[in-house]
C-alpha cells in the first residue's frame, strides 16, 4: 500500500507544484510525467490485487502475473486516448452542428420579417397605383366632359 500511497503522493505534488492557467482553476501538467505516474499506479494496484490472490489461493496466479508489461498498460492507455479523443470529436462536432443550425434560424427569421415587409410594400404599391389610375380615368372623364361642352356650345346656335 505505500507503494501506492508514494506514487499518489507524487502526483498530489506534481499537480500542486503546476503552473496555473489564469482565470481559471485549472492547472498545466507535463503529460508524460503524469501519465507514467499513472501507469507506475496502474501496475502497482494490479501487482498488489494478484498478491492478494496469490495469499488467498497460491494455485491461481502464474509467474506472468505478477510481470509488469508496459506494452499492455501502454496499449490499453492508447485505446482510452482514442475513445477519449472519439468522443470529444463527436461532442465538438455537435457544438459545431448547433451553432450552424442556431446561425441558420435566425436568418430565416430575419428573411421572414423582410418578407413579410415586402408583401407590405408590394400591397401598399397597388394601392398607390389603383389610385393613381383612378384619379387618371376621373381626370379623362372630367376632359371628356368638357369636350363635349364645348362641342355642344359650338354646335349649337346663339339664343
Amino acid at each position: 500500500m505505500s507503494e501506492s500511497l508514494g506514487i499518489l503522493q507524487t502526483l498530489e505534488v506534481l499537480i500542486k507544484d503546476a503552473k496555473k492557467v489564469p482565470l481559471s482553476k485549472k492547472v498545466m501538467i507535463e503529460q508524460d510525467m503524469a501519465l507514467e505516474l499513472i501507469e507506475k499506479l496502474s501496475f502497482v494496484i494490479k501487482r498488489q490485487e494478484v498478491e492478494m490472490a496469490a495469499h488467498l489461493n497460491p494455485q491461481s496466479v502464474t509467474p506472468d502475473a505478477l510481470a509488469y508489461n508496459p506494452a499492455k498498460d501502454s496499449a490499453v492507455q492508447m485505446v482510452l486516448d482514442a475513445k477519449k479523443e472519439s468522443q470529444d470529436i463527436r461532442q465538438e462536432a455537435s457544438r459545431y452542428a448547433d451553432n450552424v443550425l442556431s446561425r441558420l434560424q435566425l436568418l430565416v427569421t430575419k428573411m421572414q420579417k423582410n418578407m413579410v415587409r415586402l408583401e407590405e410594400n408590394i400591397k401598399h404599391g397597388r394601392l398607390t397605383l389603383d389610385e393613381t389610375l383612378s384619379t387618371e380615368e376621373d381626370s379623362q372623364n372630367e376632359q371628356s366632359t368638357i369636350r363635349q361642352e364645348v362641342l355642344q356650345s359650338e354646335t349649337t346656335p346663339p339664343a
